[in-house]
């Protein structure tokens, strides 16, 4: 073969691979990770299915290779972000706008990368394996190293505040909707970059996420009896998602794992969405009924003995963490779909109503923490194993100390006393 007709050849298969990744994060954000498929990746481009698997060899190579060209440009934009802090004198002000815009703008701007980079990061929890590190959470570490210290703030909060970050963006990508999202979000921003820098905080308003998340349908608690084949087909329903994510729920699957017939299934439940909704209903009520105990002691822990317990090498609860992705997975396949978006944002905001409930509970007699605190300290506390994990660390004993130390110093910022 003449080499000039080589080399055109070569150009022609990368230009179909980089079109085929396209056409992969353009699926996600449209239609999500759980109707995704080959087929129609190939239809979206014109192309046989066939020519889709020549370039990839299977479905879930694709995706793999689709996350590593995400993660590639999240790594390009916190780069461009981190250049723009050494570019510019910041003042003490602009700290939080700075916050602010980074988090907004960064998730915003790549919303199909950041869902591709969750769907990462799940699957690996549930396959309880190690990932390696990947270049966009290094690139934004390095970034939050230079705002920090351009702001002159102890730097020992990086990974909180990278936990903080990972959280809030999270609630741009289940919303969808960056200008419903934004009142909280600044609000949120705003309360974590005075708490960090020592400056005066004004606790009127902490009830913006419940003004926020006044506009949002709250999601429907599940019904109080169900017929046991019912129950035997949701329990199944989550059982597949904690195993293999939302994008494996069938009603086939679910048939197949609840030792029922198709028929049964179809009875009970109508649609794929209906499915999906019931079953993270029963995700969240999973993780809901282990606050509600904490919530009922009459003499609840501190709120640093949670910290210290959430990071002991003796009292990990694994099984939690893993409902908790179960939970985020399945919101974040569901929340593409406009049908099913309403619902999310409820289950969402109910999350966000438990977790400061009970944080405010555990630490009603801390003056100066308001509601928002109690969020901050939420996200940070949640996020702080996925981020962990996302960039493959194993939870040693160093690890977790490095984590107690850190929520530790957050405690201290949040003026919540020692014990």
């Amino acid at each position: 073969m003449p080499e000039r007709m080589y080399q055109s050849g070569v150009r022609e298969s990368e230009a179909m691979r980089a079109a085929i990744i396209e056409a992969v994060l353009s699926t996600v954000r449209q239609d999500g990770l759980g109707d995704l498929t080959v087929r129609k990746i190939g239809t979206r481009l014109g192309v046989s299915p066939a020519l889709v698997n020549y370039h990839f060899g299977s479905q879930a190579l694709l995706i793999e290779e689709a996350c590593i060209v995400a993660d590639q440009r999240i790594e390009a934009a916190w780069s461009d972000w981190t250049q723009l802090i050494c570019d510019t004198s910041l003042r003490e002000g602009d700290f939080e706008a700075c916050l602010f815009a980074a988090i907004r703008d960064l998730h915003c701007r790549l919303d199909r990368e950041h869902a591709l980079q969750w769907h990462a990061l799940l699957r690996s929890i549930r396959a309880k394996a190690q990932m390696s590190a990947h270049a966009g959470q290094r690139a934004a570490r390095i970034f939050w190293d230079r705002l920090l210290e351009t702001a002159g703030v102890d730097k020992q909060l990086v990974a909180a505040l990278r936990a903080f970050s990972h959280g809030v963006g999270f609630g741009y990508l289940v919303t969808g909707d960056q200008w419903k999202f934004d009142p909280w979000a600044h609000r949120l921003c705003g309360q974590f970059a005075l708490r960090l820098q020592g400056r005066p905080v004004n606790l009127d308003g902490d009830n913006a996420f419940r003004q926020s998340a006044a506009s949002w349908n709250m999601a429907p608690t599940a019904p109080q009896s169900m017929h046991p084949t019912h129950v035997k087909i949701i329990n199944a329903a989550v059982d597949i998602i904690l195993k293999d994510g939302a994008e494996a729920i069938t009603h086939r699957s679910v048939a197949t794992s609840a030792g029922v017939s198709l028929s049964s299934v179809t009875h009970f439940i109508k649609g794929k969405e209906e499915l999906l909704k019931q079953a993270h209903d029963a995700l969240f009520q999973r993780t809901r009924s282990r606050t509600d105990t904490i919530r009922a002691d009459k003499k609840p822990p501190s709120i640093e003995a949670m910290a210290n317990s959430m990071f002991s090498p003796d009292t990990i609860d694994w099984s939690f963490l893993k409902d908790l992705a179960g939970t985020f997975g399945a919101m974040l396949t569901a929340s593409v779909q406009e049908s099913s978006r309403s619902h999310v944002e409820g289950t969402f905001a109910r999350f966000g109503d438990t977790s400061m409930d009970l944080l405010s509970r555990v630490a009603e007699e801390a003056s100066g923490f308001g509601r928002l605190d109690a969020q901050i300290f939420s996200l940070c506390a949640s996020n702080i194993w996925f981020v962990q994990l996302l960039e493959g660390m194993e939870p040693s004993d160093e690890l977790l100390m490095q984590n107690r130390s850190d929520m530790k110093k957050l405690i201290e910022i949040l003026c919540i006393p020692k014990l």
